[in-house]
């Protein structure tokens, strides 16, 4: 995991999500969910510019037959609280299609907080038989490939003292013809 927000910024998009409403639930998860849809540019241009060469540059599917080439984050950045109780089940994260051009195959997901209260929160992957754990840290951002062959199944374990706070959006990709 790489540092990729600074605890200044860190402190802005905390802002924002205070003063936000946005809350979805549904039968995978049982945290609160914000999505903005770009007015955070400065954002998703700063993560990117620090993630950028962290990417594979090209992504290529059916033996070669669809080449994709890396082009930036996805506009839609989604932030999550979980508090005590709450967690996301396992699952796989789906891609995001732009447009039939252009497609999401990596997810990003950025730490927000280091609560020194909180239990549990880990993103955890199952591979296998075994499970790897990851710890949230302040402003570290973790990759990993979706709606593909080496998509991991992940959940977010449940919190079950303090809170965590995780920015997600996708890495997205232009089909080279």
């Amino acid at each position: 995991m790489a540092r990729v927000l600074t605890p200044l910024e860190i402190s802005y998009v905390g802002a924002l999500l205070t003063t936000s409403r946005g809350m979805v639930q549904d039968d995978m998860r049982n945290n609160k969910r914000v999505i903005y849809q770009t007015p955070i540019e400065f954002l998703r241009d700063t993560v990117w510019k620090r993630i950028e060469t962290m990417c594979p540059e090209e992504v290529i599917l059916n033996r070669g037959k669809f080449k994709w080439k890396r082009c930036g984050l996805n506009e839609r950045i989604r932030f999550y609280r979980y508090t005590g109780g709450e967690s996301f089940q396992p699952h796989f994260d789906g891609c995001y299609p732009r447009n039939d051009k252009e497609r999401s195959f990596l997810t990003i997901i950025i730490y927000l907080n280091d609560d020194k209260e909180r239990k549990g929160g880990e993103t955890n992957f199952m591979i296998g038989r075994s499970k790897i754990k990851v710890q949230p840290q302040e402003g570290k951002a973790l990759l990993f490939y979706h709606s593909h062959p080496q998509s991991p199944l992940h959940e977010g374990s449940e919190v079950t003292a303090g809170s965590k706070y995780v920015l997600r959006s996708d890495v997205m990709y232009k089909l080279v013809e």
